[in-house]
């Protein structure tokens, strides 16, 4: 017959069920105090006794001695029925502060008569890989779906396919690992149960985008922490850059974006709980650097084809972009998600088609993507590529008689042939030629230029990704 274990003083109170983990949490332990029962709500009766004034399920979330190498996670699950779909969310925190936070859906046809239970379990799953992965020796599971302990503890039966196979990824997941589960209130205002609410149900928006009416944009699952990212690096690499924020009573976060030396450049995104974020600005080069950054929050290569599909109304598939890709960069090798869906893009826009009174702002994906291997490069011999203030720097490099910039002769000896330093010399001037007279926003300028067609647009880019590839032939 199955015990239950009430440890009232211990390194983690709670109820348990498992001899082994009780041991672990009073051996040891200074005035431990633990009772065994035949029920459950004999164990809960006995946590209770000195509890008169809380409801116990908050109480366990609050106060207790989290061991060093333990990690606390807070996991949800949501359901929408058109389109039939799932989602988890899970929440990582360490001392007040999330660590780590995650949203994932799912559409498995055999769980769906489940509504948010997948959700619930799978992020449960997720959540104990995540910590085990991340050398943690235990977790802490808070969760306000009971299933979620009692599957896993054998105290429930796994009639459905979603129960039978929850047990058996738990098991997969919670090898190697101490799990300890701990019931909170279901919108109990827990602080971090209701991040985890809220990214279980932003998993249910897919990321991408479409276009409005207005000429506007709709973004679907990106969060603010994610958005006021892609601020700071804008403000990092544009010095004119200016931010306003104010907060609605509806819970939407409004940003205001402009740039002094992009008159056309204002733009104003509207960012809501649910996963929506709107973007709203006229087409220029700022719309389009900014556009580039958050085409990098999407989940995937394929994301940001579909997503490019929609702004620029086109039917470029992701297989035509992928076999172009390997065309154009042979020699390539993935070291980065932000890195390859920014290549991706760039890729897209060799296939773009359309006309156009202004084409400038297509290279933009490129040339942050040579702005990425200049900081690799320049850093592999030790040097340092950004300020303080998180501003970029390069200035490694003296402008000869012709105009043409060349490394540093101190810092040659710190690459390993001459021709790793050629190479060097012509991507730093590729990316100064195109870099600084296509996205000049800091003031008016006489060498800013424009893009008239779509060739000239095409030749750059692949003049881009030539030198690109060169890079992994070089640097090995």
């Amino acid at each position: 017959m199955a015990k239950f274990y009430a440890i009232k003083k211990g390194r983690i109170p709670g109820i348990y069920t498992n001899w082994s983990e009780v041991k672990k949490q009073v051996e040891g332990f200074s005035g431990s105090d633990f009772k065994a029962f035949s029920t459950e709500k004999e164990a809960k009766s006995f946590l209770e006794e000195s509890l008169p004034t809380l409801e116990r399920e908050e109480q366990l979330d609050v106060e207790f001695d989290v061991p060093n190498d333990f990690i606390e996670i807070y996991v949800d699950g949501s359901y929408s029925s058109n389109p039939p779909i799932y989602g988890s969310g899970w929440v990582a925190v360490e001392g007040d502060e999330s660590i780590k936070k995650k949203s994932f859906s799912g559409e498995d046809e055999r769980y769906l008569k489940s509504n948010q239970v997948p959700g619930e379990v799978f992020g449960c799953v997720d959540a104990i890989n995540w910590a085990k992965e991340s050398g943690y020796k235990g977790v802490i599971i808070y969760y306000d779906y009971e299933g979620i302990e009692k599957w896993a503890t054998g105290q429930w039966k796994a009639n459905s396919d979603v129960a039978k196979d929850y047990i058996i990824l738990y098991k997969q997941a919670s090898c190697g690992i101490d799990v300890v589960f701990r019931k909170v209130k279901a919108h109990s205002g827990v602080n971090f149960n209701e991040v985890a609410d809220k990214l279980a149900k932003s998993s249910l928006l897919k990321r991408g985008v479409r276009t409005n009416r207005d000429g506007g944009l709709t973004l679907f699952g990106i969060d603010r922490e994610e958005l006021e990212m892609v601020f700071e690096l804008i403000g990092a690499e544009n010095e004119s850059f200016h931010l306003d924020t104010n907060t609605t009573m509806n819970g939407c976060v409004n940003f205001t974006l402009s740039s002094e030396g992009d008159h056309e450049g204002r733009i104003v995104i509207n960012c809501y709980d649910t996963g929506k974020t709107v973007v709203q600005g006229k087409e220029s080069s700022f719309m389009q650097y900014t556009l580039t950054l958050l085409l990098q929050l999407c989940e995937s290569g394929e994301d940001v084809v579909e997503t490019l599909n929609v702004l620029n109304e086109e039917t470029i598939n992701t297989k035509q972009v992928e076999e172009k890709f390997n065309e154009v960069l042979p020699n390539y090798r993935f070291t980065s998600n932000k890195l390859d869906k920014t290549l991706k893009q760039a890729t897209f826009y060799l296939s773009l088609d359309g006309f156009r009174y202004d084409y400038s702002d297509l290279p933009m994906p490129i040339l942050r993507a040579i702005d990425h291997y200049l900081h690799v490069i320049l850093q592999s011999a030790g040097l340092k590529t950004v300020t303080s203030k998180g501003v970029n720097n390069f200035a490694y490099f003296q402008k000869d008689s012709q105009g043409v910039y060349i490394l540093d002769t101190l810092h040659e000896k710190k690459f390993t042939n001459s021709d790793q330093v050629d190479y060097l010399n012509l991507l730093y001037n590729f990316y100064r030629v195109h870099r600084h007279t296509l996205f000049h926003w800091d003031s008016d300028s006489e060498d800013t230029r424009v893009i008239e067609t779509i060739e000239e647009a095409r030749g750059l880019i692949s003049d881009g990704f030539e030198m690109l590839d060169k890079y992994y032939i070089l640097f090995k």
